[in-house]
C-alpha cells in the first residue's frame, strides 16, 4: 500500500546491532539524531520554537546527537580527499574518535552536481554522512533536503516540529514527562498533567461549558456527571492516540493496535452521546434522553426539536463536514454490534500493520471519510482485489477498506476536538438554566506548559 503518510514511519537500521526501534517494549537504546546545522537557520517562527525545545530535550540521556558545527553536541568533522570517499571524524568528550566514509557518487546523484563548494552539494554531503553513521533522524529545515524525503525515506528526514513530536513520544513511552531543560534543571510534568492540559487547551470553550454544567447540575446531578464524563473521555482519547503511536514506531503488535483502535471509537462516540444528553437536558427537548444523538439523519425528532430550540447548535452539528464526522465516529463504534475490524501485516514490510475495517461498516466509513478529507495521506485507503482465494478456492472479487490507525485516529481526533469545542461554544447553558453569566478561561500559568505539551504531543498548530 501507499505509505506516504502525514506522520511517516521511521526506517530503522535493522542490519545493525542497535537496529531495534527505541520505541520497542523494554528497549533502552538512545534515539540517534543528526542536526543539520546549516539547514536549521532562518526557520519559521513555529519551527524555530520547536527547534529550541528540541535542543533542550536532546540533552537528556535518551538521545545521542551529532551536529555539523561546534556546540553542545559532538561535531561531525570532514576529512576531505580526492578519492571517491571523504572521511568523517567525530570528536567525543572522552577523546574517542569514530571514522567512516561517504560515497560521493550518491551525493552527486542527489545534488545533480559535483561542485563541492555549492550549497546543494554540501547539504547532501551532510545527509549522506548521517546515513553512513547509521543515525535515526536527520533534522533539517532545508527546502532542498525536504524536497527529496518522500522518494528517499530511508534517511528519515524530519523538520524540527516533526522531530519534537517523535522525541516527545519516545520520552512518554519511557514514562519521562520532561518538557524543558535549563541549566541542570529538567522541567517535569506527569501523565495526568500532560494529557489533561492538552485536552483543556484544545477545548477552550469547555472551560465555560464545564463550569456551567457543574453549577446547574449540582454536586451529584446528571449534568455534572455527564460533563465530567466528556472531559475524562477526551482526556483519555489523547492517551489512546499516543498508545497507537508507540506501536506505529515500535513493536507493531496486532492485538495491542486493535484494542486501542476499538477503544478510540468507543470513547469518541461516548463523548458525542454524552454531549447530546447534556443538550437534551439543557434545552428540555422532547422524548427520552436515550433518543438523544447528534447523528441527526437517524434522530428525526431530536433534530427537529434541536432546530426549534437551539438553531445555532443545530447548524453546527448539521453542517456537512460535522455531520459526516459524527456519522463516521458512530459507524466505527457500530462494530460492537456486528463483525469487528481485523488487523493485517503487509507482507512486504515487517513494520507495516494496518486495520482492515469491518465489511459491515467499511463502505460507510469510506463515504463519510471522503467528506471530511480522509485519504491515503491520513491513513484511509480503499483496495480492490479482482480475485482472491481461501484454501485454494476462488472467492471472486472484493473491496477492502484499510486504516493506518495512528494517522487516522490523530486526524479524526483533531476534527472531533474542533467539533466538541463548537458544540460547547454554541450551547447556552447559562441562559437556559438561569445562571449568572461569567467569564471562564485557561489560567495564565497554564499557557506556557500547554504550548510545550501541544508541541510535544503533535497537537500544535
Amino acid at each position: 500500500m501507499n505509505d506516504h503518510l502525514r506522520v511517516p514511519r521511521l526506517n530503522w537500521h535493522t542490519d545493525m546491532p542497535e537496529g531495534r526501534s527505541p520505541f520497542c517494549k523494554h528497549e533502552t537504546r538512545a534515539l540517534k539524531v543528526t542536526l543539520h546545522s546549516s539547514g536549521l537557520k532562518g526557520l519559521s517562527d513555529n519551527e524555530q520554537e520547536a527547534y529550541e525545545l528540541l535542543l533542550a530535550l536532546l540533552k537528556l540521556p535518551d538521545f545521542e546527537v551529532l551536529q555539523f558545527e561546534e556546540g553542545f553536541f559532538p561535531q561531525i568533522q570532514w576529512v576531505l580527499g580526492d578519492s571517491e570517499y571523504d572521511g568523517i571524524h567525530i570528536d567525543y568528550v572522552d577523546g574517542g574518535w569514530r571514522k567512516n566514509g561517504i560515497n560521493l557518487g550518491q551525493v552527486k546523484r542527489l545534488a545533480a552536481t559535483d561542485d563541492r563548494c555549492s550549497k546543494l552539494y554540501q547539504n547532501f554531503l551532510s545527509l549522506e554522512a548521517h546515513s553512513e553513521l547509521n543515525q535515526d533522524i536527520f533534522v533539517s529545515g532545508s527546502a532542498d533536503i525536504l524536497a527529496i524525503r518522500d522518494d528517499h525515506d530511508s534517511y528519515n528526514i524530519r523538520t524540527p516540529s516533526e522531530s519534537l513530536r517523535i522525541v516527545g513520544l519516545l520520552l512518554r513511552s519511557r514514562d519521562n514527562w520532561a518538557y524543558g531543560y535549563q541549566g541542570n534543571c529538567v522541567w517535569n510534568a506527569d501523565r495526568r498533567r500532560f494529557y489533561w492540559t492538552i485536552m483543556r487547551s484544545k477545548l477552550p470553550a469547555m472551560w465555560k461549558y464545564h463550569a456551567e454544567c457543574r453549577e446547574a447540575g449540582g454536586f451529584e446531578g446528571a449534568l455534572t456527571g455527564l460533563v465530567s464524563s466528556v472531559m475524562e473521555r477526551c482526556y483519555t482519547l489523547t492517551q489512546v492516540v499516543d498508545e497507537l503511536g508507540k506501536e506505529f514506531f515500535g513493536d507493531g503488535d496486532h492485538e495491542v493496535i486493535l484494542y486501542h483502535f476499538n477503544y478510540f471509537s468507543l470513547l469518541a462516540s461516548g463523548v458525542l452521546d454524552a454531549l447530546a444528553r447534556i443538550t437534551h437536558d439543557v434545552y428540555q427537548l422532547g422524548g427520552s434522553k436515550n433518543s438523544a444523538g447528534f447523528n441527526l439523519d437517524r434522530r428525526v425528532k431530536f433534530s427537529k426539536d434541536l432546530q426549534s430550540k437551539a438553531p445555532a447548535l443545530h447548524s453546527v452539528v448539521s453542517a456537512s463536514e460535522n455531520a459526516a464526522l459524527i456519522n463516521l465516529i458512530h459507524s466505527l463504534r457500530n462494530t460492537i454490534h456486528g463483525a469487528g475490524h481485523t488487523t493485517q501485516r503487509e507482507a512486504s514490510t515487517t513494520s507495516n500493520t494496518h486495520v482492515i475495517l469491518s465489511s459491515e461498516v467499511g463502505n460507510e466509513i469510506w463515504k463519510y471519510g471522503q467528506s471530511i478529507g480522509c485519504n491515503d495521506f491520513v491513513g484511509l485507503t480503499r483496495r480492490h482485489c479482482e480475485s482472491y482465494s481461501i484454501n485454494g478456492i476462488d472467492q471472486g472479487s472484493k473491496t477492502e477498506f484499510i486504516v493506518e490507525p495512528y494517522n487516522f485516529s490523530t486526524f479524526v481526533l483533531e476534527r472531533a476536538f474542533k467539533l466538541v469545542n463548537a458544540i460547547a461554544e454554541n450551547t447556552d447553558i447559562a441562559v437556559q438554566k438561569n445562571l449568572p453569566v461569567r467569564e471562564h478561561a485557561m489560567p495564565g500559568d497554564w499557557k506556557e506548559p500547554a504550548r510545550r505539551f501541544e508541541m510535544l504531543g503533535g497537537f500544535h498548530g
